[in-house]
């Protein structure tokens, strides 16, 4: 973390697999501890780790990317949620920091990212307004396409 916080050339740092961090994170806070499962004091030290390195990867002049595997709830056969399968209270935190949460899906083989979601189910966003309900899931274009003169239009 230290070294990332100092490389300047850098514009863009990407974090994959932040739900499989995250997850590791309580496997050795239950380890710290001779816990066999968390109490509100594990999650409590959780969530106190977690948004010490989400702030430590965040810069004045680079983007800051978070993948995490997806979860889905469903009631009565039904799907009613979809986000990212992260503890609810480290959610909140990167939803109040981040600008754009975008789910990748599958529709007729082919895959999209999306920031918008039509049935309200997908926790997504998308406070650049610059973005369409169906993006190509290529960071690089898609960056190109936010930091645009013309925003991609």
């Amino acid at each position: 973390m230290e070294w990332v916080k100092e490389q300047a050339e850098y514009k863009t740092v990407a974090f994959d697999g932040f739900s499989l961090f995250v997850s590791q994170v309580m496997r050795e806070i239950l380890e710290e501890r001779a816990k066999p499962s968390p109490t509100f004091y594990e999650w409590s030290l959780l969530t106190q780790r977690i948004k010490e390195v989400i702030l430590s990867l965040l810069k004045p002049n680079a983007n800051t990317i978070f993948t995490a595997l997806t979860k889905k709830q469903e009631q009565d056969g039904k799907l009613v949620w979809v986000g990212p399968d992260l503890p609810k209270k480290i959610r909140e935190t990167l939803r109040a920091i981040v600008d754009l949460e975008g789910l990748i899906w599958v529709e007729e083989g082919q895959r999209f990212l999306s920031f918008t979601s039509s049935k309200g189910i997908a926790e997504t966003k998308d406070r650049s307004g610059r973005l369409s309900p169906k993006e190509e899931p290529d960071i690089s274009k898609l960056l190109q396409k936010l930091f645009s003169k013309e925003g991609g239009k």
